[in-house]
């Protein structure tokens, strides 16, 4: 249980630290990454939905047991942001160096999956 709980609260401050400063560089971001942003409430929606994220991890590190089904879930967004940066990188609309910001999710997917088969669903009928 204590693997579940290290992985998901590592997840959260890992996302919160990646995505809360994104709010204050909308500015910094399309200089970097040009042109303008056309619809800044996709990016703005992308940054809330990610951080609503971390805190559902947030509530699984302090619950694994009760919350293991919604590690699928946790699951599922971590395998999703890197796979759409393969797809985009393998149709020519993504270069090799973006993959590095794909990294940390394939490793934080692995950790979850590995947190949810260690700990069976007959746990929760014996702990509280």
């Amino acid at each position: 249980m204590q693997f579940a709980r290290w992985s998901f609260a590592l997840a959260a401050a890992w996302g919160v630290f990646m995505l809360l400063p994104l709010y204050f560089q909308e500015d910094w971001y399309v200089i970097v990454f040009p042109p303008a942003l056309t619809h800044p409430e996709f990016f703005y929606a992308f940054i809330t939905t990610g951080l609503t994220m971390q805190f559902i991890f947030i509530l699984i590190a302090m619950e694994p047991l009760r919350l293991r089904p919604v590690m699928l879930a946790g699951i599922a967004v971590k395998i999703g942001f890197p796979t759409t940066y393969l797809v985009l990188y393998y149709g020519g609309r993504l270069d090799l160096v973006s993959l590095k910001y794909a990294l940390p999710d394939f490793v934080f997917a692995a950790l979850f999956l590995l947190s949810y088969l260690r700990l069976r669903s007959s746990d929760t009928l014996f702990r509280g």
